[in-house]
């Protein structure tokens, strides 16, 4: 069989504010795909019905794309544009990045149970944890109003190379609706873009190395940004393409806490656990025969003991636990490590 084709995209990553995603996932893999909708409002009217001409859609376009590339506070990897316009894909931010796009509120945060029973919820250097964990799709328009043809037709391409590229099922494919219970876009191409992505593909392919780099950019063939999202949209790709070759910015270097172990944040044992925050950090045993148990308190199951000196790579911890009275701060251990819960006065 012959090898799909990814699908066409225009790169307008490094016009994307500083201030919107962090340009390291450090040691957090891609394990999930979040659809969104842009949603309309009376602000801001982002539906495939506005009833005005090409330029309408354009200026409305990128006001869209202001939003999502700073003056929101938000973002995301890319946006599949107006059915008006021929629906083009538009990367945002690189894959490599974490983008603002599901991090959820004080009120509402953004959680998620993954296949394997782990629980994610919680913030990582302030942004929420879902955000190091997935790759975020807009597609321009309502949630209340069905996509066109081409919208449907990237946002399905789109979806299924990124699932394949990191080996992501559909269960790993989840609307924005299901992370956050304030929500309600990502819903409407949800059961299509599942269904897709559960069809055998013609050939196996393992994600590529940067990711970010792996999806060409519509420019490099033969057919211009012009051609393939029709006439009238020319003058505003001009405006935010960045002029030359677009090129991926070089990964940042790896901070102090990034290892080449990825550390899986909640685990079973994190489950019915009050205040459970994701964090990436270390620590050596104080002593010998420390003891570790399944739930954050000092009556809980006991799991093993540790002796003085052990490492430990932490990947949570929970300040409402309990030590017989003498603290609440316990740490999870990794998964990598054995798992389990550790006294915050029992680690240097």
């Amino acid at each position: 069989m012959s090898q799909s084709i990814p699908p066409a995209i225009i790169d307008l990553s490094s016009k994307t504010s500083s201030s919107v995603y962090e340009s390291n996932r450090g040691n957090f893999a891609v394990k999930l795909l979040v659809l969104h909708d842009t949603v309309g409002s009376t602000q801001y009217p982002d539906n495939n019905n506005l009833g005005v001409d090409t330029t309408g859609y354009q200026n409305r376009l990128v006001t869209t794309l202001r939003w999502l590339q700073g003056d929101g506070g938000v973002s995301a990897h890319y946006l599949i544009g107006p059915e008006a316009l021929g629906a083009p894909i538009l990367r945002l931010c690189q894959e490599n990045w974490v983008a603002y796009h599901a991090g959820g509120s004080a009120n509402w945060p953004s959680s998620w149970h993954a296949p394997d029973g782990t629980f994610y919820q919680g913030n990582v250097n302030g942004v929420g944890i879902i955000n190091w964990i997935s790759i975020g799709i807009e597609r321009w328009g309502s949630v209340d109003e069905n996509p066109g043809p081409k919208q449907a037709a990237a946002l399905l391409a789109l979806a299924t190379d990124i699932a394949r590229r990191y080996n992501l099922t559909a269960d790993q494919v989840v609307s924005h609706k299901s992370l956050e219970g304030d929500r309600q876009d990502g819903v409407t191409m949800l059961t299509a873009v599942r269904a897709a992505i559960s069809q055998p593909q013609p050939q196996t392919h393992a994600p590529a190395s940067p990711p970010a780099v792996s999806v060409p950019v519509a420019a490099q063939p033969t057919q211009s940004p012009g051609d393939l999202i029709g006439a009238g949209f020319n003058k505003l790709i001009d405006f935010l393409t960045p002029k030359g070759t677009p090129t991926a910015p070089a990964p940042s270097p790896p901070s102090a806490t990034v290892t080449a172990t990825t550390i899986h944040i909640g685990s079973t044992l994190s489950q019915g656990v009050a205040g459970v925050v994701p964090y990436l950090g270390h620590g050596t045993v104080k002593n010998n025969g420390t003891i570790i148990r399944d739930k954050p308190t000092g009556e809980a199951q006991v799991l093993r003991n540790l002796n003085q000196g052990t490492a430990l790579r932490l990947s949570a911890y929970t300040d409402k636990g309990s030590n017989n009275g003498t603290g609440t701060r316990w740490y999870l251990i990794d998964a990598a490590d054995g798992g389990g819960w550790i006294y915050s006065g029992s680690i240097n």
